[in-house]
C-alpha cells in the first residue's frame, strides 16, 4: 500500500523548491523534511514532490499550480497527501475546498479530491496576517533583499562577505550592474548551477507581488466567508508559536542582529485586539500527545505569533493537531546553528532571517517531522 502514496510539499510566501542539484551545492525550502519523512514512512524519495508555485503570485495561481500537480500524480498514485507550510497551507486548504474556484479551473473537482489523503498544514495564515496589512512595503522590498542576503550567506552553498553584494545586485535594474551568471567573478563566488536559479527566483518576486494583498486580514476574512462550508476533507493543522521578544535580546556573537530583526517582525505580526486573532494559546485545543513540542531551552514567555503569523490565524476552528514552539522558519529546518544539550555542535544551521530564542534545533526538528510522518501512515485521514 505504501507504494501507492505520494506527498506534495507546498512552500509558503517567497517559497521555492530547490536551488541547485541534489548531487551538488543546493538550497531546499523544506530543508531535510523529505529525508526525515522517508525514514519514518519507509517511502521512496520519488514519492515526495516539492511544489514550486509562483512565490508571490496571487493565491489562485498557486492553487492552480497545486491542482495541476495533483492531476499529474493522480495518474501514478492512488493516494496523495498534502503538506503545506505558511501560505502553502492556505493553498492546500483552498484546493480542497469545493466552493473555491479560479479562472479556467474545473467547476467540480470532487473525484480528484477523493484521492487526497492527509492534508497537513504548518504555520498557515488561514485568517491572514497583520504583517501584510502593516508592512506591505517591507514585504515587497525588504523581504526579497533579506531572502537574497540569507541565501547568499548560506555556508553550504556560498562563501565570503562579497556575496552580500552579489545577492543584493540581483534586485537592481539590469542596466545598473552586469548579471552574466557565467562571468568569472560570479562563477568564482557561487556554483554556476545555483546562482542563475536564485537570480530568476528573485526577479520573479520583484515582478509579481500580488500575494501580499491576498494575505491581508481583511482579504482573508472575505475569502473565508465566501467558501465557508466547502471544505472537502478535515485539515490537520500544527500551530507554531515563538517566545515574546525581550526588550533587550540576549547578546550572542553573530546572532544579535537576527534577534532584533525577530523583535521587529514579531511586532508587525502581533494581532490587534479587534482583529479576532489575538487569542491566548490556552484557547487552542489539540489532539494527540504531547500537546506541545518544545525545547527545554526555549525562552519564556511565549508570544502571540511565530514572527510572521498569529496563532489565532493558524487554525480554522480553534483546534490543532499540535503546537510547536518555533519561529516561522525553524519548523522547516531553517534555524541558527549551535550546540545541543551535551555541548556537541548541531548537525545543521540553515538559512534564516531571525533568531527567536525558541532554541528549535535538530532534536525538535526530528521530533516534529517524525510525528507528521506517523500521521501520514494513518490510513484514516
Amino acid at each position: 500500500m505504501q507504494a501507492s502514496d505520494a506527498v506534495i510539499l507546498v512552500p509558503g510566501f517567497f517559497g521555492f523548491g530547490t536551488f541547485g542539484s541534489p548531487d551538488g551545492p543546493h538550497i531546499a525550502y523544506f530543508e531535510r523534511v523529505a529525508a526525515t519523512l522517508q525514514l519514518v514512512t519507509g517511502w521512496q524519495p520519488e514519492q515526495f514532490v516539492s511544489l514550486e508555485p509562483p512565490p508571490t503570485g496571487p493565491l489562485w495561481t498557486r492553487v492552480e499550480c497545486l491542482h495541476t500537480r495533483l492531476e499529474e500524480l493522480s495518474q501514478r498514485y492512488e493516494r496523495i497527501h498534502l503538506i503545506g507550510h505558511s501560505t502553502g497551507g492556505v493553498d492546500a486548504r483552498l484546493v480542497m475546498n469545493t466552493k473555491y474556484l479560479w479562472p479556467g479551473g474545473p467547476l467540480d473537482r470532487r473525484p480528484l479530491l477523493d484521492r487526497i489523503g492527509h492534508v497537513v498544514t504548518v504555520s498557515a495564515p488561514f485568517r491572514g496576517t497583520p504583517f501584510a496589512d502593516r508592512f506591505p512595503v517591507g514585504l515587497e522590498l525588504v523581504a526579497p533583499a533579506a531572502t537574497a542576503i540569507s541565501i547568499a550567506t548560506a555556508p553550504s552553498v556560498l562563501e565570503g562577505p562579497s556575496q552580500f553584494w552579489n545577492a543584493f545586485s540581483a534586485l537592481l535594474p539590469d542596466g545598473w550592474v552586469p548579471k552574466d551568471a557565467d562571468a568569472s567573478e560570479i562563477a568564482a563566488l557561487a556554483d554556476p548551477a545555483v546562482w542563475p536559479q536564485i537570480h530568476a527566483f528573485l526577479k520573479h518576486i520583484v515582478e509579481d507581488r500580488r500575494l501580499i494583498g491576498d494575505l491581508s486580514v481583511r482579504a482573508m476574512r472575505k475569502l473565508n466567508e465566501e467558501i465557508d462550508g466547502g471544505d472537502h476533507r478535515l485539515i490537520e493543522s500544527f500551530v507554531t508559536v515563538a517566545p515574546r521578544p525581550a526588550l533587550m535580546p540576549t547578546w550572542h556573537p553573530g546572532r544579535s542582529a537576527l534577534r532584533y530583526l525577530y523583535a521587529l517582525t514579531y511586532g508587525f505580526a502581533h494581532p490587534s485586539a479587534d482583529s479576532g486573532l489575538d487569542i491566548p494559546l490556552s484557547d487552542i485545543t489539540t489532539s494527540g500527545e504531547p500537546r506541545m513540542i518544545t525545547s527545554e531551552q526555549a525562552r519564556e514567555p511565549l508570544g502571540s505569533n511565530d514572527g510572521v503569523v498569529p496563532i489565532g490565524s493558524q487554525t480554522l476552528h480553534g483546534h490543532a493537531a499540535g503546537i510547536v514552539v518555533s519561529d516561522h522558519l525553524d519548523v522547516i529546518g531553517h534555524y541558527p546553528g549551535g550546540y545541543d544539550r551535551a555541548g556537541r555542535k548541531e548537525e545543521h544551521g540553515g538559512i534564516t532571517f531571525f533568531d527567536s530564542e525558541a532554541h528549535f534545533r535538530d532534536a525538535e526538528f526530528r521530533w516534529f517531522w517524525t510525528r507528521v510522518g506517523r500521521l501520514l501512515l494513518d490510513p484514516a485521514p
